[in-house]
């Protein structure tokens, strides 16, 4: 396997289009100020499966930088209710060993229900997934990632979260620093696949920054997604890299329950300052603000 050449992926040029893909009629778009240029197409892509998109490679779709992420998920019972602190110590060290022998057959040999994974991907995994104790997170299960420079880092993939207090859980799934779209969609779907898989029946994973389950929000835990992008080349990059997210970031916090906005009025009056938009005395996160006994000392 180490022997054999992989195909890598290579970025899209205008004119290489991946296979079904094609540019349809002129889009007149010259009364809008918020776009810049002069040709803008349709663009017809044909659905496909998720399995055809992970195994067409060469039309993967590269990043402008390295992004990894960490997804922060409830384990709750029946009931949304959260296991006991004291029985998830045991409970958990057993899910994350299960979850290491199934990484590896993944990774090495292939498992139902699971697809396969790409060859670009598997020469960047340098050791088998293995347990490492961890002060803060207890047992944790770590996958040795190449980054694009050819450094090795040890991510730890499936934990619990290390930075709430003993007595909570909440698992976290974290990729390895990717290149490419498609790349991150896999981690991020076979990591949060196997965390289906492992735990015990009468547990449960919920994808929500708040359960929907709690009676009571002030003590109650909340989940969070954390993005990472890194292995920029200069200053110019982070730079370019930061104003191109920051266009988006106002319309994401309105959408999480980190929003400014509560009962359909934002936190703070709103003064607009040399043709700015200020609110500076805004919550910045109704999350945190109203869970002050969930985090550590960390």
């Amino acid at each position: 396997m180490g022997q054999e050449k992989v195909k890598e992926p290579k970025a899209a040029k205008g004119s290489d289009l991946p296979p079904g893909v094609y540019l349809g009629n002129p889009v007149d778009r010259s009364s809008d100020k918020l776009f810049l240029g002069t040709d803008y197409r349709e663009v017809l892509i044909p659905e496909r499966s998720w399995g055809e998109i992970l195994a067409d490679v060469e039309h993967w779709t590269l990043l402008p930088f390295t992004h990894g992420i960490e997804m922060e998920l409830i384990i709750a019972d029946d009931n949304g209710d959260y296991p006991p602190g004291d029985e998830m110590v045991f409970r958990m060290k057993e899910i994350v060993k299960d979850a290491i022998k199934i990484m590896d057959q993944v990774l090495y040999e292939g498992r139902e229900g699971f697809l396969p994974i790409p060859d670009y991907i598997r020469q960047k995994v340098k050791a088998r997934p293995f347990g490492k104790d961890d002060i803060e997170k207890g047992y944790a299960m770590d996958i040795r990632y190449q980054l694009p420079n050819g450094v090795e880092v040890d991510i730890d993939t499936f934990a619990r979260d290390g930075n709430v207090t003993a007595v909570t859980y909440i698992l976290e799934l974290v990729t390895p620093p990717c290149e490419y779209a498609e790349e991150l969609a896999y981690w991020a779907s076979t990591l949060f696949l196997l965390a289906k898989t492992t735990l015990p029946n009468d547990l449960h994973i919920i994808a929500s920054a708040i359960n929907p389950a709690a009676k009571d929000y002030m003590r109650g835990l909340t989940q969070a997604d954390h993005s990472h992008i890194g292995s920029f080349k200069n200053d110019l990059e982070k730079v370019q890299a930061y104003c191109m997210i920051r266009n988006f970031i106002p319309h994401i916090i309105a959408l999480t329950c980190n929003s400014p906005i509560l009962n359909n009025q934002p936190t703070d009056v709103v003064k607009i300052v040399n043709n700015r938009i200020t609110a500076p005395n805004c919550v910045r996160s109704l999350r945190l603000k109203n869970n002050t006994t969930m985090l550590s000392n960390n």
